[in-house]
C-alpha cells in the first residue's frame, strides 16, 4: 500500500475569468446582491439579484436569492432547475412580499458558451474591441408567480470579452475584465438605461 500510486488528469480550461463588483448605495442599506461560484465541469456562475423595495427588506431578499442560486448550482442542480426552486422558495414567503429579480451568466471556461439567466432583470452587456451587445428579458421576478417562465440566452464568448451585469438603477456594475495598468474597465449606466458608456474605474 506504501507504493500505491494516485493519478488524476484534468483538462486545463481555456478561458481565465477575473470578476469583481462595484456599488454604492443611496439608503442605510443596499437592496443589491452578487455572488460568483466556480461549479464543476470547469464552470463559472455570476449573479445578480436587485430586492424589490428599498433598505433592509430589499437587502435581505436578494441576498437570499443568490445564496440560494448558488448553493442549489454548485450541489450540481440544473441552471434553470435552481432558478425554479428558489422562485418556489420566494413564492412559499409570498406574504411577505419577497420578489427579487435574477441576472446569471454561467461560463464554460472551456469552450467559452455562455448562458444568460433572466428574471425581470435589467439589460446585460457584452463588450468586445469597440462593440457592445444589449441582452434583454421580459420576464418576472422572483417569488411573483408559481409557474414562472425561465428565459435563457446563449452567447459565445471570445478572449477579451467583458460582460456585464448591472442592477435595476446606474449605481450597481458587474465586471468581467482589468486593465493592463491594474484599472477596472467597466460598462456603466450614466443617467438612463439607454445611455451606455465604456469606462475605467481605480
Amino acid at each position: 500500500e506504501d507504493d500505491e500510486l494516485i493519478m488524476r488528469f484534468t483538462q486545463p480550461e481555456g478561458y481565465m475569468i477575473e470578476s469583481g463588483m462595484a456599488s454604492d448605495c443611496f439608503s442605510e442599506e443596499n437592496g443589491d446582491s452578487s455572488v460568483t461560484r466556480y461549479l464543476s465541469e470547469g464552470k463559472f456562475a455570476a449573479a445578480l439579484s436587485d430586492g424589490m423595495g428599498t433598505g433592509h427588506r430589499a437587502s435581505r431578499d436578494s441576498t437570499a436569492t443568490v445564496r440560494l442560486l448558488g448553493d442549489f448550482l454548485e450541489a450540481g442542480f440544473d441552471r434553470t432547475v435552481a432558478v425554479r426552486l428558489v422562485n418556489s422558495i420566494m413564492v412559499m414567503k409570498s406574504a411577505d412580499e419577497a420578489f427579487a429579480t435574477i441576472d446569471m451568466c454561467v461560463v464554460d471556461l472551456y469552450s467559452g458558451e455562455t448562458e444568460f439567466i433572466k428574471n425581470g432583470a435589467e439589460p446585460s452587456y457584452i463588450k468586445r474591441g469597440s462593440d457592445v451587445e444589449t441582452i434583454r428579458s421580459t420576464t418576472l421576478p422572483v417569488g411573483v408567480a408559481c409557474d414562472m417562465k425561465v428565459e435563457t440566452f446563449a452567447h459565445h464568448l471570445a478572449p477579451g470579452d467583458i460582460v456585464v451585469i448591472t442592477g435595476s438603477t446606474p449605481h450597481v456594475i458587474m465586471f468581467l475584465g482589468f486593465t493592463s495598468n491594474g484599472q477596472i474597465q467597466c460598462v456603466h449606466e450614466t443617467g438612463s438605461a439607454n445611455n451606455v458608456t465604456i469606462g475605467v474605474m481605480n
